[in-house]
């Protein structure tokens, strides 16, 4: 099984740590996972150093941008993303029905990105969670069914414009 960690555009240290750490690869290979592709944006330097250590028996590997990471979250099993930046790969892999952990990263912007995850958790989309509890997050994800996000809409934008618009009554 595979896990994939995306931090999206910008670094996102503490996730990328807490990811690589050989505490969090044993308990991913205790739990099946064999495979962690991590794509660490800025925070190459905190990738380099953690995979310095590895859990033999889980293969690692890891970039920083890709033009495309859906090949990547498609062969995931598991999807461990930023809940800020990364909130379009967030509704990405929820729409892929893989199973979502959404970290949020409480030094940016008035912890903003809490609002997003909590909300997606509470509705069962996805596990929440932050760098210091991503094990008992994971955890989490094994006790609740997941509820299946809902398809996208393509139409209710448009009928909205047209509305305001005055196109249609």
């Amino acid at each position: 099984m595979s896990v994939f960690v995306t931090v999206g555009s910008t670094g996102f240290d503490a996730l990328v740590q807490a990811t690589t750490c050989t505490s969090f690869l044993s308990h991913l290979l205790s739990q099946g996972y064999t495979q962690l592709v991590v794509q660490y944006g800025a925070s190459a330097s905190i990738y380099a150093q953690a995979i310095n250590t590895p859990v033999h028996g889980i293969n690692v590997r890891g970039y920083t941008y890709a033009s495309c990471i859906e090949k990547d979250m498609r062969e995931a099993d598991l999807i461990i993303c930023h809940a800020g930046n990364g909130s379009g790969t967030l509704l990405q892999a929820l729409r892929l029905n893989k199973q979502v952990v959404s970290v949020v990263n409480p030094h940016l912007m008035d912890n903003h990105q809490y609002e997003l995850a909590n909300a997606l958790e509470e509705k069962g989309y996805s596990g929440g969670g932050n760098d210091s509890h991503l094990i008992s997050a994971l955890q989490g994800l094994g006790k609740k069914s997941q509820v299946s996000f809902p398809s996208q809409d393509t139409h209710l934008f448009s009928t909205l414009l047209d509305e305001h618009m005055g196109f249609i009554g």
